[in-house]
């Protein structure tokens, strides 16, 4: 949406464009300037057998209850556009004030922010938290390799992190590159991302993989990308003033 708003996107329509979902391919500009491959949704991931006596949590707002002071990792909005998706989405469905009092609550149960969106759930399959806050796939991959783990999507709404694809304004190859998008938005092309992300943008494409959760794409929400774009560094710059000093150093 940043390159789109800076006029860098090659406008390109590929050839099964009215066989993508909605949210799931630029409706905006009268010929579309990108198109989405797959989504994945944020979620919460818990170590059951590291638990004791302590519930999972159900809902977004549960990981504010002081019972799990110390024992959540989350990624740095920062570094990681799941975090920042979460971070968008917090304040999309709370409302900005009550958002930034729910993340000032969780930064008292944070033990710290690192800079990737898998690393939490592969933590706390690890056992170095009980909580990890991330997306589906790496928890799923854990719990597929014995991990005691739980992958938990709240109810009230999870941030939807869409990946997507675009040409470069000025791109030498652009005939090559319209002819790599025309197969990311073919059905054999989207069966094989779906063996990995089950969302995808494609109607009637799915795949069923061990252990995923199967309401993903119903508790998704697609969040104001606008919105994020035009808001990005202030709530980044923002988010950092309160929450940065946890922030693990980065490699």
């Amino acid at each position: 949406m940043l390159l789109d708003q800076q006029g860098m996107l090659e406008p390109y329509r590929p050839a099964d464009f009215d066989e993508l979902k909605p949210g799931m391919r630029d409706e905006v500009n009268p010929v579309p300037t990108w198109v989405a491959q797959d989504a994945w949704t944020n979620a919460i991931c818990f170590n059951t057998a590291e638990a004791g006596d302590l519930p999972p949590p159900q809902s977004w707002k549960d990981l504010a209850d002081p019972k799990y002071r110390g024992k959540i990792v989350m990624p740095d909005p920062g570094s990681s556009g799941t975090a920042l998706t979460m971070v968008a989405n917090w304040l999309q469905v709370m409302g900005e004030e009550e958002g930034w009092r729910f993340m000032a609550a969780l930064d008292h149960n944070v033990t710290q922010y690192v800079h990737s969106g898998s690393a939490p759930c592969r933590m706390a399959a690890r056992g170095e938290t009980l909580i990890g806050l991330s997306y589906p796939y790496p928890g799923v991959k854990e719990i597929n390799q014995g991990a005691p783990l739980q992958v938990i999507l709240p109810p009230e709404g999870n941030g939807a992190e869409v990946e997507g694809n675009a040409i470069v304004k000025g791109s030498k190859n652009v005939a090559d590159a319209q002819k790599l998008i025309d197969f990311m938005m073919s059905e054999e092309a989207q069966q094989i991302t779906a063996k990995y992300l089950p969302v995808v943008a494609r109607k009637g494409v799915h795949a069923d993989i061990p252990n995923y959760p199967a309401e993903e794409e119903a508790r998704m929400r697609l969040i104001d990308y606008t919105w994020l774009a035009d808001h990005k560094q202030a709530l980044l710059d923002e988010w950092k003033n309160r929450f940065g000093s946890k922030s693990a150093p980065k490699n």
